[in-house]
Formats: C-alpha cells, structure tokens, sequence
C-alpha cells in the first residue's frame, strides 16, 4: 500500500505492485484491492491536501538534503537528468519535514538553479512550525519537500513576522495608524475592546489617550458671517479690537482698522479644494499685529479638558503679489478658569516674535513654533497641548507675527480646528447638538454687545441662530 505521491505522473507506468500499481493480468480479488488502497490513498489525500509531495515518486527517482540554512537540494537519482527545478516556482510556500527538526516552511526565493543532476531551492521567511523565524537545520535528514497546493500563493497569505509587530500572525496594518482616533470599548460596545488585542496591541492603546475627534471650533470653515461677508474700516460694523467678525470669531488687533476682514471663495479655483470659503485679513498699514480668537465655552470644552490633551489646526496662505508679503504667524490655545472671562483674549501685544500677553482671565497653554506663511496653502498645527483639568474655558488664536509686509498684503485662513488628543486629524466641521446650542448663546450674546452691528430684532437674534445650526449641520 502507498499514497498518492508515490504513484508515477505516466499512466502505464503505474505497475509497480509495491507502489499499489495495478499491472496486466491481475486477479479480480487483487483489483479489488488495488481500488480499496486507492480509495484509501485520496481520503489520506484529502485531509492534508494544501500540501503536495512532487519529488517523492515512483522507484524514488530523487532524494532530498540541506545545502545551507536557507537551501535544499532535489537530485534525480534514476539517471535520467530530470530537472526537477519546474516543480518549485518562485513565490511558491513549500513544508519541508526534517528527521528531528520536524516542519518548517519556506517560501521559494526565485527559480531554482540547476547543474545536473542537482536542483538547487533557495528559499527566504523561513518559520518553524509556531512561525518564529528560524534557518534549515544542519545535519539532519531531508525526509520529504511538500508544495503548496496552489502553487504560487502572495507571501502575505501567511502568518509570517512582521519586521514592526515582531508577532506572529501579522498584525492588522491599520491597527498601526489608528493612534489617538479610537474609542476605547469599556465593556458597552461600540468601540476597540483592548482585551481583544494581541499583547503588543492591547498594551499600545492602553497606553494612548484614546478618544472620539470632533472640532470644536463653531464655524470653522468660516462659512457664516451673519453680520456680513466683510468688516472694513468704512462700515458701520467697527473694524476694532474685540468685536466679533464671522460669525463666532472675534477681532484680535493692536489698534482700530488695522486690517480690512472679509470672506473669499476659496476651492478648486484657489488649490483648495476641501473648502467653498476662506477668510481674508487685508493689511490696512505696514507693522501692525492682528488675528481672530474663538472662545470654547463650558459645556463644549469639557471634552478637551476631561481628556487633558489638544491640537489646534487650521490651513494658511498669503498673497503672491509685491513687496515681502506677510510671512509670519503663530497660533496657541489658551484657558480660563473664569466662568465668563472677555471674548478678547489679547491683553497686550509684543513685538515681533515676541507672543502677546495674555488678557486678564486668560492664561497661554501653548504656542506654536513660527509658522512660515507662502502663497501656497499649507495646513499648520500646534498638537499634544496638556490642558489642566481646572480649566473651564479655552480658545483658539491665530496670529499674524510680522511686521515686515506691504499696506494691501494678505493673510487668508481656511479650515480652523480645535480638538481633542495628542494629533491632528483630518477637517470636519461638526459639532454635538449641546455644543451647538451653547456656541449659539455666545454668538447672541455677542449680537447685542455688538451695538453698531445689530439691532435688538427679533429677526436679527433669530437669523443668528439658524446660521450656527445650520453650521452645525442641524438645518439645512
């Protein structure tokens, strides 16, 4: 009795009693036997058929032995000058069985090389049987060389080490990406449950501040200006340190109409594809400091100050026109533990490359690096900002720190986020229906302080309201 890779690939060559062959002239009761060996060969077959043995054939034509730790080699032994290289194509994984080593498996490093009567297999990602990487052992018997059964298999079909995780089977690459902007799964669902994980895994997001990413920043895209779509040193609404602008963001200047404000298309037309509308603050002088702050209320914070972590982003481009443009900018994030601190978050402005100070109520958290401003729109960050947890308020600046430009230079803004965790994530502009209605009380109460912006209608209080909610995606 024999199996399947012990029968000849020749039809009539299948004669050999001792291999199970069936030669003329058999007795009825010996073909019945040879059926009952065959029948038994292909269920024996079929309960490991992934593997394939090709080399161990009839009357043993070829024998089997290690050359080196990462080659074995196939000799034809029946004196034919079989070239058995054609049964090993590249990519193919192969099992090879050793005497006391037992299984190891490797996958075939390019066409074998021939020199008769020996085929030479190179192979690499060599693994043991719980696939650690290992090498052919030494001086043990070769006693069999099986072959995947679909031949050329893509190596990441197996479990191999991977030269990051150092675990086996390899890791979920995305897992890698994730970082900051997972839920952790505390038992309800809907998250990562960590005890799932691999170790290596499970103890990377424990060791993270896992959290959901949401901007907090109201308008953000600068979509809505409720009061206008620009503030100019003409206009009835003052162009002054303090007042609001778009809606939700306020002035930040070191004096009255130093900067024109307005609202610009921004998209494809401008290389930003990712929004309909930038802001744009047009220099009025030659040496003045400016920017726009939003102030992060109590009930929207909280996210940010119970995770003790945030990034502040937005995207930035001037003018490509004469002169040295404006090239300079900062932005930072800062806290107030006042339950109503000002809305103007400047209380006096430095020179150049000098942060200002911060205005009573407000203390600086943390200020971004100098960001060199072009005519090409480049996203900007200041990330794994550590917020205290006595924190009530917080807020956004953004700056101009450059008193080197021309009357008429432009600094344009477009996509401001303010978020929770150590890393920026991609735009969105959204926000929780509670944040919603809290960033709203804000930007009425500003409404009325603004006394040359609004009057005290109904209408007015009323069409502020519908902006911010529909900045939030609650109304269309």
């Amino acid at each position: 009795m024999s199996d399947i890779k012990n029968w000849s690939r020749t039809d009539a060559a299948n004669t050999d009693l001792t291999n199970s062959g069936m030669p003329e002239g058999m007795a009825r009761s010996d073909v019945n036997d040879r059926v009952r060996e065959h029948m038994g060969a292909l269920r024996r077959f079929y309960e490991d058929a992934e593997w394939v043995d090709l080399v161990s054939e009839h009357n043993g034509s070829f024998t089997l032995s290690r050359v080196d730790a990462n080659t074995f080699r196939v000799t034809d032994v029946a004196g034919g000058g079989t070239n058995a290289s054609g049964r090993f194509p590249a990519g193919t994984w192969v099992k090879l069985t050793f005497a006391t080593s037992g299984v190891i498996y490797g996958s075939i490093d390019g066409t074998p090389s021939y020199s008769a009567p020996n085929a030479d297999v190179d192979l690499t990602e060599i693994v043991d049987a719980a696939y650690a990487t290992t090498t052919l052992p030494a001086e043990e018997a070769l006693n069999s060389v099986e072959v995947y059964s679909s031949r050329r298999v893509r190596s990441a079909a197996f479990s191999k080490i991977g030269t990051t995780t150092g675990q086996a089977p390899q890791q979920v690459p995305t897992i890698d990406l994730l970082k900051g902007h997972v839920l952790k799964d505390e038992g309800a669902g809907g998250g990562i449950d960590a005890d799932q994980l691999d170790g290596e895994h499970k103890a990377y997001f424990e060791s993270r501040d896992l959290e959901v990413h949401q901007n907090l920043l109201s308008n953000g895209s600068f979509l809505t200006w409720s009061r206008g779509t620009s503030i100019e040193a003409g206009t009835t609404f003052t162009n002054a340190d303090g007042n609001a602008c778009a809606d939700d963001w306020t002035i930040a200047t070191d004096g009255d109409d130093r900067f024109d404000y307005s609202r610009v298309a921004a998209g494809k037309a401008d290389s930003l594809p990712n929004f309909v509308y930038a802001f744009k603050m047009i220099a009025v002088g030659t040496i003045h400091k400016g920017g726009v702050s939003q102030v992060v209320t109590d009930l929207v914070s909280r996210s940010i100050v119970q995770n003790g972590k945030a990034c502040l982003s937005f995207y930035a481009r001037t003018n490509s026109g004469g002169g040295s443009a404006i090239g300079r900018a900062h932005c930072a994030i800062y806290h107030s533990i006042a339950a109503s601190p000002p809305n103007d978050v400047v209380g006096t402005w430095g020179v150049q490359g000098v942060a200002p100070e911060p205005n009573a109520g407000w203390t600086q958290t943390g200020i971004s690096s100098l960001f060199s401003i072009t005519s090409t729109w480049t996203r900007f960050d200041l990330s794994d900002v550590t917020i205290p947890d006595t924190a009530i308020n917080l807020a956004a600046f953004i700056w101009i720190d450059d008193t080197s430009y021309n009357s008429s230079d432009e600094f344009l803004i477009a996509g401001a986020q303010l978020e929770t965790g150590t890393e920026i994530s991609p735009f969105r502009n959204a926000m929780l229906v509670a944040s919603t209605y809290a960033a709203t009380n804000v930007s009425i109460s500003r409404a009325f302080d603004a006394d040359t912006a609004l009057t005290a209608d109904i209408a007015d209080v009323l069409g502020t309201l519908i902006a911010d909610l529909r900045i939030a995606g609650i109304v269309g």
